[in-house]
């Protein structure tokens, strides 16, 4: 009984061993991906600032005017510079997006490139022998 408890931990800590040896190169392909969303998080918080400083201005600027025409127009200055903002914004969080997808998906690519051995199981066995002794340069009679 020890034996056999023995022998499965010992495959256990080579089972463990050998996953946290492909958690580097998962951490490695999902780099990318992390510094994109941490680059959109950096640009909402940025776009975050600027609106909340945009609102806190607002009743100092509008107090200033003098006339409805004043008024209206700051109001359209103040729908112009947020439209500005969201728009520079958005631009930002899709490039921040597009470039760490593509690095993800560049990485994929390369690390699935890995020759592989597939089986075939449609064929039948008369075809898997022929096939066989086409490989090895003889024929065999029907």
């Amino acid at each position: 009984m020890s034996e056999y408890r023995a022998n499965s931990s010992n495959q256990l800590g080579l089972d463990v061993m050998e996953q946290w040896r492909n958690f580097g190169a998962l951490a490695q392909l999902a780099e990318p991906i992390w510094k994109g969303a941490l680059r959109c998080n950096l640009e909402l918080t940025a776009l975050a600032s600027r609106r909340a400083q945009a609102y806190l201005a607002l009743p100092t600027t509008v107090q200033s005017c003098r006339s409805p025409q004043d008024l209206a127009s700051e109001h359209m200055r103040f729908w112009q510079v947020a439209a500005a903002h969201y728009a520079e914004s958005g631009k930002s969080i899709m490039e921040a997006w597009n470039g760490a997808l593509s690095a993800g998906l560049r990485a994929t690519e390369s690390a699935a490139q890995v020759e592989r051995d597939y089986f075939k199981f449609t064929e039948s066995r008369a075809e898997a022998e022929a096939a066989e002794a086409r490989k090895q340069g003889t024929r065999r009679a029907a």
